[in-house]
């Protein structure tokens, strides 16, 4: 069964058991390539993207133990998975991320690499291959924060940010300049976790009231 077919059975359910508000969704690219990354907490953060955002495709890297199984292997390939050995150079996993998006598809990929365990809202350590890849193929990273770990029936928020593009960076040596793109995407994810807890915990969700305090402080400066 194609990706298109499961999401069209299991969206609706996802949808009531994982209830969950995209905030700034004008900035999503769903029509041509882009790479998205979020933080990482619960094998489960995926459920609500493929609910909601993702309708018409849809790629995660994901690591290669989860593929052990016959089943889980058939089913994260249909559903998109994208296997990865953590802590080696896996070629035939970067071919098939560089593939994916060559095909201006989506990417979903967690630059922390692991799950955060303490389910702290202080991010982990980030990998670099997202700013690699989207420095390759010329792709925008849309980054995402996810307020808390998905848990059955509690409202989740996730907020996604602008686009951010690297093509400064074309034509440059990957060695010299990756520290500083991963710098940018990690600076942008942390202006977007403050943002997010504000929204959360002082404005209960509403971005417009967010917004219009925003705008009003804005004004008095």
């Amino acid at each position: 069964m194609k990706y298109k077919s499961l999401r069209a059975l299991a969206s609706p359910l996802m949808k009531v058991i994982w209830p969950t508000t995209f905030i700034g969704t004008e900035n999503l690219i769903l029509d041509s390539r882009a790479i998205y990354t979020c933080n990482h907490y619960s094998v489960m953060d995926t459920n609500a993207m493929v609910a909601k955002i993702f309708v018409r495709d849809f790629n995660v890297v994901i690591k290669e133990e989860a593929f052990k199984s016959k089943f889980g292997a058939k089913f994260l390939t249909a559903v998109g998975g994208i296997p990865i050995k953590r802590g080696d150079a896996d070629v035939e996993a970067v071919k098939k991320i560089l593939s994916v998006l060559k095909a201006d598809k989506q990417l979903v990929i967690f630059p922390e690499g692991t799950r955060n365990k303490l389910q702290t809202k202080e991010m982990l350590e980030f990998k670099s291959g997202a700013v690699v890849f989207a420095i390759k193929t010329n792709s925008p990273i849309i980054p995402m924060v996810q307020y808390h770990s998905p848990k059955v029936f509690r409202r989740n928020y996730v907020l996604i940010g602008k686009p951010i593009y690297f093509d400064k960076y074309a034509g440059q040596k990957l060695n010299a300049i990756k520290d500083e793109a991963n710098q940018e995407l990690i600076d942008a994810m942390n202006v977007l976790r403050i943002q997010l807890d504000d929204i959360v915990e002082n404005y209960k969700g509403n971005i417009k009231k967010f917004n219009k305090a925003n705008t009003l402080l804005l004004e008095k400066k």
